[in-house]
């Protein structure tokens, strides 16, 4: 009985040194960046050749992601789990960029450009997205 308090004790104490408390998640937000790529390719497509991002995802079909023929209306913001909207940078120089973000249980990944944002559970850094 004493060996199992031990134990269980021992446990304990490796789980505290896990960062945050939880399993590392890199592996499942990196795979939800490279399914959120061709969006950005397509916001930044649409932005060359406009001036300007939508705003709205459904302004990018049929031209720029024509499999989102089915999607949103121009009054969503969300498609297939993603959320975009546009900001407007009122502080500086009134320049208007975006964010795509996806919730995934108790945290999201979200491209604010330049930087893929990984949200574990509170606690927020920037993926590294390479090969």
């Amino acid at each position: 009985m004493r060996f199992q308090r031990l134990f269980l004790f021992g446990v304990m104490l490796v789980l505290q040194g896990c960062p945050a408390g939880h399993f590392d998640r890199t592996a499942e937000f990196k795979a939800k960046v490279r399914e959120g790529q061709p969006v950005i390719q397509a916001l930044e497509a649409f932005h060359r050749d406009t001036g300007k991002y939508p705003k709205t995802l459904a302004e990018l079909a049929p031209k720029y992601l024509p499999n989102l023929s089915n999607g949103p209306t121009d009054s969503e913001h969300y498609f297939g789990g993603w959320r975009f909207y546009t900001v407007t940078n009122y502080n500086e120089d009134n320049s208007v960029t975006y964010d795509l973000s996806f919730f995934m249980g108790k945290g999201w990944v979200a491209y604010r450009p330049t930087n893929w944002i990984a949200n574990d559970d509170g606690h927020e850094r920037v993926l590294s997205v390479g090969p």
